[in-house]
């Protein structure tokens, strides 16, 4: 076999097995975590205890509300909350993820952040609201890949709430932590932190590479 055929043949080979090998890219779920502390009932303060929880949203869907420029909103699959033995889940097609953006409040422009998930009932109820203290935490409405701050709260004390799920009172209290932990990156990676894809170009550059090594060593044992 001819060189020039042969190192033709290892190339089409050697691209078609990179690009095999590479995840394509896609929309995906995205998952945050949260965690806090519950300090009260609606009628009482209690004993503190500590609370984590996760929602999932899709990475890529409209907003819900087009004609609003400042205000956003968004389809949230699921949303579930853990302490002690307990475990709630809201999973209702109801579930949803607001974002405002300069947003008229008393005597300036302000942000928030906010959602809530159903459960059997609509009277099941859990979710979380940030009402900033200022209008520059979001550009606009747009779904955020990237968890708001908890800091610079205006409730910062109380902004998760849980309704129902056979908690006659309630509980309330606040939210001291919130990170991406699976699909970051919005595009189906489903890693924390979302493993690097090389560029078609990298990948064709490699391919290129594959038979030009092979060729120099076919050469290096004629010599021999």
């Amino acid at each position: 076999m001819n060189t020039p055929l042969q190192m033709s043949r290892l190339t089409a080979l050697a691209c078609l097995a990179l690009l095999s090998a590479a995840p394509a890219a896609h929309a995906g779920l995205v998952t945050f975590d949260f965690g806090g502390t519950i300090t009260r009932t609606q009628q009482s303060d209690i004993d503190p205890f500590a609370y984590t929880g996760h929602y999932s949203f899709e990475s890529e869907q409209p907003d819900l509300r087009p004609d609003d420029p400042q205000q956003g909103s968004y389809r949230l699959s699921s949303i579930e909350v853990t302490f002690g033995s307990t475990h709630l889940v809201a999973g209702s097609s109801l579930n949803e993820l607001r974002i405002s953006n300069d947003s008229d409040f008393i005597f300036s422009p302000v942000d928030s952040y906010s959602l809530f998930g159903t459960g059997d009932t609509n009277r099941d109820l859990i979710g979380f609201a940030f009402l900033y203290d200022s209008g520059d935490v979001f550009l606009d409405d747009s779904l955020h890949l990237t968890p708001p701050p908890v800091t610079g709260v205006v409730n910062a004390t109380l902004p998760f709430s849980i309704r129902g799920f056979g908690t006659p009172d309630g509980f309330f209290g606040s939210v001291t932590s919130l990170t991406c932990s699976r699909n970051c990156d919005g595009r189906g990676g489903g890693d924390d932190p979302p493993k690097s894809v090389p560029e078609p170009s990298a990948l064709i550059g490699m391919a290129m590479t594959l038979p030009l090594l092979a060729l120099t060593r076919l050469r290096k044992r004629r010599r021999r």
